[in-house]
């Protein structure tokens, strides 16, 4: 008997600890229970905002139910490629994914990149399977930067980490300009210039941009795949 509940309590509590880390992701829950993130602290983190292309059109064109299962295939696709390469879901806002590494980590072998590219690569390996059940195969674009930002713990009755700061919004902004520079990725030079090896990636400068919200401006690349 005494066995039986051991096991038991083994069983509810391992249930319970896989359903939060799919909640909130690996080392998340973690964080919450140590306290580290108790106290707001600055962190050198790499973000990238990464977001579907012509969502609202093809919203419209499969309607909600059908779009909703779309974005949920291409975000589990999508985080097999940012867990590989180290990286912390942070948010999903609509369509569109906010990841995140710590520094170091997204630095090794150029993990902030090998991310954007392996999603890419698992998406075109499923364009049978996306054009089988809706049509389309999803596209999509993202802006990486790197600096320090704020992170901490947020909330009363739900708890969450949350980042805060310049990074974040200057990120969002240089996503933002992708349609209008014709770029898949697009990524700051500050990030760039601590890449030690890029000779697997085309990188063409744009030089500096203004970003809307934003006192001065800052300098960006288009980045791609060499051969």
């Amino acid at each position: 008997m005494k066995d039986f509940v051991f096991w038991g309590i083994v069983i509810i509590l391992t249930v319970f600890a896989i359903t939060i880390r799919d909640k909130y992701g690996p080392g998340v829950i973690w964080n919450l229970i140590t306290g580290k993130y108790h106290k707001p602290r600055h962190e050198n983190r790499i973000i990238m905002f990464l977001d579907m292309k012509a969502s609202t059109t093809i919203a419209e064109q499969l309607g909600e139910q059908k779009f909703f299962n779309l974005v949920n295939d291409f975000i589990g696709d999508a985080t097999d490629r940012i867990l590989w390469t180290k990286g912390e879901i942070y948010q999903y806002i609509g369509d569109e994914i906010v990841v995140t590494w710590k520094l170091k980590s997204g630095l090794e072998s150029n993990n902030f990149m090998r991310c954007f590219f392996g999603i890419k690569k698992v998406i075109d390996n499923r364009k049978a399977y996306y054009l089988e059940q809706y049509g389309v195969v999803p596209e999509f674009k993202a802006g990486i930067h790197e600096g320090l930002c704020m992170v901490g713990e947020l909330g009363v009755l739900k708890r969450e980490i949350s980042f805060y700061g310049d990074l974040i919004n200057s990120t969002a902004r240089i996503q933002g300009l992708c349609n209008e520079k014709n770029a898949e990725l697009l990524v700051s030079d500050a990030l760039l210039n601590l890449v030690s090896d890029k000779s697997f990636y085309l990188i063409e400068p744009l030089g500096a941009v203004s970003l809307k919200g934003r006192v001065g401006q800052i300098e960006i690349s288009k980045v791609g795949l060499a051969g």
